[in-house]
């Protein structure tokens, strides 16, 4: 075993406190702040494992007291010694980001404790919540309910919306798929989205296996997984079945106007006419001005696919 002697004037107590944990231990003074947030033993200790220094503020605590920039970051912690002996403490601060939905205006709130709830979050944007009323997760699209905490998520990034920017789904399970004795309520879940949300954030907010589970659209679609939900906006309420195999049929529809596909699988019985509805309202089309053309002859409403 090697063991280095240093003298003693060249090392100084450093001190992180976040929230309600504190984390102590000396340092060289030349030991530059960024590399001490590196340490994972210090991200351990304080119980930010679920969190990255980039989701964080660092805070420089006593008379000077200050919030770190990038730049002063990559000085030494000597910088900031204000008293010979005395430790020097720094206090990490929670940053939470928010992105206003209609403008993408850009909302920073840094908190000292993530124990607060989703409403609580809201009146820290200082925004009317008469009109910005909901907070969504920023990898989901799903709304959050208003009494759940901060610190549950693991989040640091949300959307905030008004009340008509989202949409209200009910996700059922097949018979195939529902366990034995289970009740109705079980069966059924409901959640609301923001109308961008795709079935895919969809699926992944609802850990769908997308391999061997599919979501089942007024009984005869199952739509692609980059479709989102405002095309299905002419119901206050959009309802899908949770099953384990995809319909046999795969579609393909192009609206030439705007030079976009869409994709979805459907049954071997479906009609010409119910394909045409569908792609009207996924295009968010009105039905008296198109029709479907395969192979440059217009299809007959009362065809068989």
């Amino acid at each position: 075993m090697i063991i280095d002697i240093i003298n003693r004037n060249i090392v100084t107590k450093i001190q992180f406190t976040f929230e309600t944990n504190n984390y102590s231990n000396y340092a060289l003074k030349s030991t530059k702040i960024s590399s001490l947030l590196n340490n994972e033993n210090i991200l351990e200790y304080l119980n930010l494992t679920d969190l990255s220094f980039d989701d964080c503020l660092l805070v420089v605590k006593g008379s000077n007291e200050h919030i770190l920039t990038k730049e002063d970051l990559q000085k030494s912690i000597d910088t900031y010694s204000i008293t010979e002996n005395e430790p020097i403490h720094f206090q990490i601060m929670t940053l939470v980001q928010i992105t206003k939905y209609d403008d993408e205006e850009q909302i920073k709130v840094p908190l000292l404790n993530r124990n607060i709830t989703i409403e609580e979050l809201l009146h820290l944007t200082r925004k009317s919540i008469d009109i910005y009323k909901y907070l969504a997760t920023n990898d989901t699209k799903r709304i959050l309910n208003s009494n759940e905490k901060l610190s549950n998520l693991n989040k640091t990034k949300f959307i905030l919306i008004k009340e008509n920017e989202m949409c209200l789904v009910l996700i059922k399970k097949s018979n195939d798929l529902q366990p034995i004795h289970v009740t109705e309520e079980e069966n059924e879940k409901y959640q609301r989205f923001i109308v961008c949300a795709t079935i895919a954030d969809v699926n992944k907010e609802n850990q769908q296996d997308i391999l061997h589970q599919y979501l089942l659209y007024s009984n005869d679609i199952v739509p692609s997984t980059d479709i989102q939900l405002i095309t299905f906006q002419s119901e206050s309420l959009i309802q899908f079945i949770a099953i384990d195999q995809n319909l046999p049929i795969t579609v393909t529809i192009k609206n030439t106007e705007v030079n976009k596909s869409i994709q979805f699988n459907c049954r071997l019985s479906i009609t010409i006419k119910r394909l045409y509805g569908i792609a009207c309202q996924l295009f968010c089309l009105k039905r008296e001005y198109y029709c479907l053309i395969m192979n440059e002859t217009t299809l007959d409403d009362d065809d068989v696919c």
